[in-house]
């Protein structure tokens, strides 16, 4: 297998992992604060439709600025990446979602705490395997 292969590989294996938690973490904040209004279809929908634009655009927005010699600090390009993903989910929040403003904030809030619980809980157990990889059962 060459090498662009594996890589193309990689990104449509880290892409369907994103997309399965995403999907998984919109449907419960969606039920949180839509009740009934929000399908699990249409998670799949926002978390699909959501991460193609949001990396679209994030990308768009990195080549402009490469193309003007503009170089970010790393927090830079981390808030600006966030706005540029918050400007997206947000109005998908609201048509599949069937709230308000107010609620899709509320729904991309619950989506952050979520998806930082998520984090913290893979690491201690990506953490856990590695000790025990280091140090034997």
């Amino acid at each position: 297998m060459g090498i662009l292969t594996a890589m193309l590989v990689a990104i449509a294996i880290s892409f369907l992992i994103k997309w399965i938690l995403l999907t998984l973490v919109f449907y419960a904040a969606g039920r949180i604060v839509s009740g009934v209004n929000a399908k699990f279809t249409d998670a799949l929908l926002v978390a699909l439709i959501g991460s193609i634009v949001s990396e679209l655009l994030h990308f768009g927005f990195n080549y402009a600025l490469g193309v003007l010699g503009i170089v970010l600090p790393d927090l830079f390009a981390i808030i600006a990446s966030a706005l540029i993903t918050l400007i997206v989910y947000i109005p998908l929040f609201m048509h599949f979602f069937d709230v308000g403003f107010g609620g899709a904030l509320l729904i991309g809030l619950l989506c952050v705490i979520f998806y930082v619980i998520i984090g913290v809980i893979m690491v201690f157990v990506l953490g856990v395997l590695i000790l025990l990889l280091i140090f034997g059962p």
